[in-house]
């Protein structure tokens, strides 16, 4: 029984699809460390509000079937939920007979994971990755999706978060279940370390630019203060969201051009020629549950300077991790001039061994295969 393979289904509220090729992306790394050891069918509704038809795309991938369903987002939430469920059904009516639901982020899929766990008669975990349990984000979390969130946590086998930090949040906003922390996957084959040979000083972010969360005009604010005294350099800012806000905000503090460089979203595969090309990588953010581009960074022999959140409190500051503290833009720019005066001899080997003894694919889908295991056993 134990060494039996099993067809886990992946329910999401996230996942990349052609409407966002980064939405959820660290759910899909997970789904294919599972892969590696189980089967994996991965079925993903999306709401769509440039489109007539509903229809679907489905795509065989070494152990893992992915149906994404497209279909005609309505105003009315009931409508859209019933449209959700339905586009659900049929997606899940394509694949083979499953053993276990493995959601993904409580809110808004959850609902319908435990209803397909209640129709199908089979045993679910949840894997939450949502910043907004950290209080004060919490505040906006309406009693009605709370009170959801809860029933579902209740009656999950397991809830599996990325960090320690986020499990915490989750506690102490009261949602109670039976915890067990996995961190997100990075594919350290792939995210690996390169001799560096820039010929200007590049420092790297990646973010969603939501303001609120990665304080994106606290490092702009910064790179204009360094910009006084030199431009020696240059700051690449890779945007998975709208490029609009960080432009505009980029005109009112007059940053030269030629030391900033705004891009939008890449794949994961063209991010790691980024990580390859530059000198250090930057998060100035307020709160994290994980830090992925943090482990990416890292994996890739490349510096970071970050705020002390997410996966980072679990780690030591060391001569390629550098933190500072929320918020405060003096010690950004201090640990950034600091950084163009040393040395880039790092032991990049190193770095990609610290990522890959805790977040690499074999480690990750052992974690989950003893999880799967333990509650197949039991059923």
């Amino acid at each position: 029984m134990k060494n039996k393979k099993l067809h886990v289904l992946f329910l999401s509220s996230w996942y990349p699809c052609k409407k966002s090729l980064t939405n959820g992306v660290f759910v899909k790394n997970h789904a294919e460390a599972i892969a590696t050891v189980h089967n994996v069918s991965v079925v993903y509704p999306i709401g769509c509000d440039d489109i007539e038809n509903t229809y679907f795309e489905r795509e065989k991938h070494h152990n893992i079937t992915t149906i994404i369903i497209y279909f005609k987002r309505h105003s009315n939430p009931l409508i859209n939920a019933w449209r959700k469920y339905k586009s659900l059904t049929f997606g899940i009516k394509k694949i083979p007979e499953f053993d276990i639901i493995h959601g993904n982020i409580f809110f808004p899929i959850g609902p319908l994971v435990l209803l397909v766990s209640k129709i199908k008669k089979k045993p679910y975990i949840i894997t939450e990755h949502w910043t907004d349990y950290k209080y004060p984000m919490n505040k906006s979390i309406g009693y009605i999706q709370k009170k959801i969130t809860q029933i579902v946590a209740s009656q999950a086998e397991k809830i599996i978060t990325v960090s320690e930090g986020l499990k915490s949040d989750l506690e102490s906003f009261g949602i109670h279940g039976n915890y067990h922390v996995v961190g997100n996957t990075i594919d350290t084959n792939l995210f690996s370390p390169i001799i560096k040979k820039t010929n200007t000083f590049t420092l790297l972010h990646i973010s969603t630019l939501d303001d609120k969360q990665k304080n994106i005009s606290g490092i702009l604010r910064v790179v204009k203060r360094i910009s006084l005294t030199r431009l020696d350099f240059k700051i690449i800012i890779i945007a998975s969201d709208t490029i609009l806000f960080i432009k505009k905000l980029i005109k009112e503090l007059a940053i030269p051009d030629q030391i900033i460089q705004i891009e939008q979203a890449k794949s994961q595969l063209e991010l790691i020629s980024y990580y390859h090309n530059s000198d250090v990588f930057i998060s100035f953010s307020n709160y994290e549950t994980f830090g992925l581009v943090v482990a990416e960074a890292i994996a890739t022999g490349t510096p970071v300077i970050t705020t002390n959140t997410g996966i980072v409190k679990e780690m030591e500051s060391s001569e390629y991790l550098t933190k500072v503290k929320i918020g405060n833009e003096d010690q950004l720019l201090d640990a950034i001039i600091d950084s163009m005066q040393k040395s880039s001899n790092y032991d990049q080997n190193l770095m990609n061994k610290q990522i890959d003894s805790k977040y690499s694919k074999q480690v990750i889908a052992n974690k989950f295969n003893q999880i799967y295991t333990e509650i197949s056993n039991k059923h």
